[in-house]
């Protein structure tokens, strides 16, 4: 844990987070932060959710102490911090490890939030303020909490209002990674759609759409998700 956090610490002797904490124009859409912004996402992310950081008198320097730790913790946790999510072999702990560590700095990273859905069990959807659109970052049932951003500063959210658009690639961050679940079903290719109904049937899931029988695609992703949300 000390070399994560030396390497942590090598990296950020510029970043200023806690000095970098304003006031929000935005602060009347807040209902977390108290109209606080932040100049990393993940150190918005880690205040608002994780207990040790949150409670600290230090946060600049705790900050990178805690990431090194959650770092620490997958590794030396496997069982209740990285397997028990099902993750795909992919979206390896060094993996994980990595997004976070170059997270504290200035990148962006998608993988970042995919773990960190997981990690607190909540859904941090991604809200471009000034393109008005936003991206959800999991499929698990997750309560939803939105992390608006404008390339700058960043803030939590409880809502967000009607006029946004929901849409499928993000502008802020980067997608470094798009698969990080194991599927429960194989490649669609080896079903028959008589044999997915048969599975609906023992998971008690209804395959009709209307009074219609839903697409084999439809189906195919029904389950999965299904069994994704019971994990």
């Amino acid at each position: 844990m000390d070399y994560i956090y030396n390497i942590l610490s090598e990296t950020n002797k510029e970043c200023d987070f806690c000095n970098k904490i304003h006031k929000s124009k935005y602060g009347e859409m807040n209902n977390i932060s108290d109209t606080i912004t932040y100049r990393n996402f993940l150190f918005c992310i880690l205040d608002n959710f994780d207990l040790i950081l949150s409670s600290s008198n230090d946060k600049k320097f705790n900050f990178l102490k805690r990431v090194s730790e959650i770092c620490s913790q997958i590794e030396e946790d496997k069982d209740n911090y990285y397997d028990n999510f099902n993750y795909h072999k992919q979206f390896s702990i060094k993996k994980i490890q990595n997004s976070l560590q170059l997270c504290t700095n200035k990148r962006k990273l998608l993988s970042a939030i995919y773990f960190l859905n997981d990690f607190f069990s909540t859904h941090f959807i991604i809200v471009d303020i000034q393109r008005k659109e936003y991206i959800e970052t999991t499929y698990k049932n997750y309560p939803k909490k939105y992390l608006e951003c404008d390339n700058t500063f960043f803030k939590l959210s409880d809502s967000i209002t009607e006029d946004y658009i929901k849409t499928n690639d993000s502008n802020l961050f980067e997608t470094d990674i798009k698969m990080i679940y194991n599927s429960y079903l194989k490649a669609i290719g080896n079903y028959k759609v008589e044999e997915l109904k048969s599975i609906c049937n023992e998971l008690k899931l209804s395959y009709y759409e209307g009074n219609k029988i839903m697409k084999k695609k439809n189906i195919y992703d029904m389950i999965n998700l299904h069994k994704l949300n019971l994990i």
